[in-house]
């Protein structure tokens, strides 16, 4: 039989074995190979074999066809190194970028903040540092801008407990411009935006009778061309009301609101998962109410506002397990709760080493090493967790577990020094660092590993540009920081290099 009668079913048998790079090529042999190169179910069955996806998987909501599907997988995913940058000098923690995707911020354990431009083309330049270690800061540790980039949040460490944040104004031109710092205990609290000037820190105060540590969340305001006093009496002026204080049996200070994030619930229609003002009081176990005078543009923020605390706590033993969520009442500025547990509470089974919350809001990711099966937690000894680090998502509508989860990253830390694993979300994938010195990426909607961006040690952090998923920087233990973008990104880049040149 020739090659020319060939009976279609045969030839699409034979094609469907082939990388996808020779199934083209055979496209343009002749017509009918080329239709039977084309063919949808065909490009199907290798977008599954290639990606390890089940065939009875459904196209992506927006796909056009799953020749298209495999092209975008191919094409937009940021695994082509663009830049390798050397501003630190030692292991950098943490990457963020900018609302508009204009900047970066890079923090390090060598204790600098950097601040990164980043053009249109993915070309970076260097726009602002500073060395806070000027001021006490054993290393930076992670940053935030506010939703119209006017503001950056800097968490800083200063011992094995205590941090500070700092918040600076992002001028046009020139350098930025710190404008307040204050204490923020412990130092994973980390900080987080309510709106454009109002933000959440961290406080550990002793309880006068039981003589355990409360853990404490204080409202604090600041605005652009605010400057105000860098010493800590003066930082009355920045603090506003005290939101909420947690109360534990665990007192060695490990049992506290790390990793913060507010989640707006506002979007969410006929919202039933918390209970109203008056049923909260009524069938919660507040440990006490302490008064305090409300701020009026606090206070107002809440009225507009169905702001919830997402945090990690440890309900049973020392370390992050759970994830607590804690709806924020208007009253409670006049009447702060003292709780012993959250609203609502999800056991994550594993020792947490990741959060974020998506762009849209709607969806929680968590990095979580595993428990084996079985295991009870005590107080004073945590399980053993697994190397293998699932990042599972929570669906912060109903606050229940989807049953997505993305695997292949991997912590090899016992659970006394595990350490956090940053990850971020962007519309159509998923990324986290790793300790295997790989950054990560996943398609968000099949849940298939796209690529393994190599470092040479650890890497700790990624983010995508919010304005350009094509473009990712990772962060690591190497003390680089590594820009990659997709290859599409890549060609365009080329193709205007070769007008410039003409031109």
């Amino acid at each position: 039989m020739s090659w020319e009668l060939l009976p279609e079913p045969l030839l699409f048998s034979i094609l469907r074995t082939l990388p996808y790079k020779e199934i083209i090529k055979v496209g343009f042999t002749c017509k009918r190979w080329n239709v039977v190169s084309m063919d949808n179910l065909l490009w199907k069955k290798v977008l599954c074999r290639d990606y390890q996806i089940s065939l009875k998987t459904k196209i992506h909501p927006s796909g056009n066809s799953w020749k298209e599907e495999y092209k975008r997988l191919v094409d937009d995913t940021p695994n082509i190194l663009s830049e390798e940058l050397s501003g630190h000098q030692d292991e950098v923690l943490h990457v963020s970028f900018s609302n508009s995707g204009k900047h970066f911020v890079t923090c390090s354990k060598d204790g600098f903040l950097i601040v990164w431009d980043i053009d249109q083309t993915g070309i970076t330049s260097l726009r602002y540092y500073d060395d806070m270690k000027k001021y006490g800061w054993h290393f930076t540790w992670a940053s935030k801008y506010n939703s119209n980039d006017s503001l950056l949040l800097v968490a800083g460490v200063i011992n094995d407990i205590n941090g500070e944040i700092a918040i600076f104004e992002c001028t046009d031109e020139g350098d930025y411009v710190i404008l307040c710092k204050i204490r923020n205990n412990p130092y994973d609290v980390m900080g987080a935006w309510c709106d454009d000037t109002t933000w959440l820190s961290g406080r550990l105060t002793e309880d006068p009778i039981m003589f355990n540590l409360d853990a404490t969340v204080h409202m604090c305001r600041t605005y652009p061309g605010e400057a105000h006093s860098l010493q800590y009496p003066n930082s009355g002026e920045v603090y506003k009301n005290v939101a909420l204080k947690f109360r534990n049996h665990i007192n060695d200070g490990s049992n506290y609101l790390r990793c913060l994030i507010v989640s707006n619930r506002n979007h969410f229609k006929g919202d039933t998962a918390f209970p109203s003002y008056q049923e909260f009081v009524a069938k919660s176990r507040l440990s006490a109410n302490e008064e305090q005078e409300a701020d009026q543009s606090c206070k107002t923020l809440l009225e507009e506002n169905q702001f919830c605390l997402i945090f990690l706590c440890s309900g049973n033993t020392s370390i992050p397990h759970q994830l607590g969520f804690k709806r924020l009442y208007p009253n409670d500025l006049s009447s702060i709760p003292v709780i012993s547990e959250p609203d609502r509470l999800i056991e994550m089974h594993g020792h947490i080493v990741g959060i974020t919350q998506d762009r849209e809001g709607r969806y929680l990711y968590v990095n979580v090493r595993a428990w084996p099966d079985g295991a009870i937690p005590t107080e004073n000894n945590p399980p053993p967790i697994n190397s293998g680090i699932e990042m599972r998502v929570v669906d912060l509508k109903d606050l229940s577990l989807t049953g997505q989860v993305y695997r292949g990253h991997k912590g090899y830390t016992d659970s006394l020094g595990a350490f956090y694993i940053y990850l971020d979300v962007v519309n159509t994938f998923v990324g986290s660092g790793s300790e295997d010195g790989t950054a990560l990426i996943w398609d968000k909607y099949y849940g298939c590993n796209l690529a393994a961006n190599k470092h040479d040690k650890c890497v700790n952090c990624v983010a995508f540009s919010p304005a350009d998923s094509h473009v990712m920087v990772s962060v690591s233990d190497d003390n680089k920081v590594k820009v990659w973008m997709s290859r599409s990104r890549a060609r365009s880049r080329q193709s205007e290099a070769k007008v410039l040149t003409v031109l």
